[in-house]
């Protein structure tokens, strides 16, 4: 039970970052589910991520940019194909190592070029990098965040949420298709989703806190604790194997 109420409070916290600045709910939960029960990733916390982004689809469904789906779905499927099929492949260690690399990459590009604007372009780069990473972990926000980071704030969670919503099907659909996506993968989803609920009824106040100043250092920030601290994972594990 202790467990069971640890993994409800990191999804409320990772749901709380989600619901203000635009992703970030596999980034905050991923690391303590791991440590919990790795099953819980990525199958269940994409299926939890997928209720989740819809609601925030429909809240915010006036704000969404449309256009911009074409590059997205073609993107992340280029990026789904391989992690799907990595999956099982290489070991945790590996996965570790590449997507903080891949996350740290990102915000060092988008430091280096601060008016980076969203054009197809660079949504569908973006994309194929969150596709890999979502598929393979289960955290594929950073890199479309990073895109978006100088679009107005509720026009980029809508956006974002449009864009998780389909990431997620696609990534699903990758894992049904090599045999990623089990019964028991929906039971353990159903955990996960009480933490959503609760972590939606907290995030009003983070939300008005985040409008009222710049996203984008909340955006960085939180990109950069996350790709640095699977990246030092990665590294310890490599250093210190069991």
């Amino acid at each position: 039970m202790t467990d069971i109420m640890i993994v409800i409070a990191v999804v409320a916290a990772g749901t709380v970052v989600q619901s203000s600045v635009g992703f970030g709910l596999a980034m905050m939960a991923g690391p303590f589910l791991i440590m919990i029960d790795p099953r819980y990733l990525p199958a269940p916390m994409l299926l939890a991520a997928l209720v989740l982004t819809i609601f925030m689809t429909f809240s915010y469904r006036r704000e969404i940019r449309v256009r911009d789906i074409k590059p997205f779905v073609a993107g992340r499927i280029v990026g789904t194909l391989p992690g799907a099929l990595l999956v099982g492949v290489l070991s945790a260690t590996a996965f570790d190592i590449l997507v903080g690399c891949c996350v740290l990459a990102a915000v060092g590009a988008s430091v280096i070029h601060r008016n980076l604007q969203a054009t197809p372009k660079i949504v569908f780069v973006a994309s194929i990098i969150s596709g890999f990473m979502s598929t393979t972990a289960a955290m594929g926000g950073p890199p479309m965040a990073l895109a978006y980071q100088n679009m107005p704030r509720r026009e980029m969670r809508g956006t974002l949420a449009m864009f998780f919503v389909a990431g997620c099907l696609i990534s699903l659909v990758g894992l049904a298709l090599v045999g990623r996506l089990a019964l028991a993968d929906v039971g353990r989803a159903a955990w996960l989703l009480v933490g959503i609920v609760v972590g939606m009824l907290l995030a009003g106040p983070v939300i008005g806190l985040v409008d009222r100043g710049n996203a984008k250092p909340y955006i960085l920030a939180t990109s950069t604790l996350a790709g640095g601290y699977v990246l030092l994972r990665g590294l310890w594990e490599l250093s210190h194997p069991l």
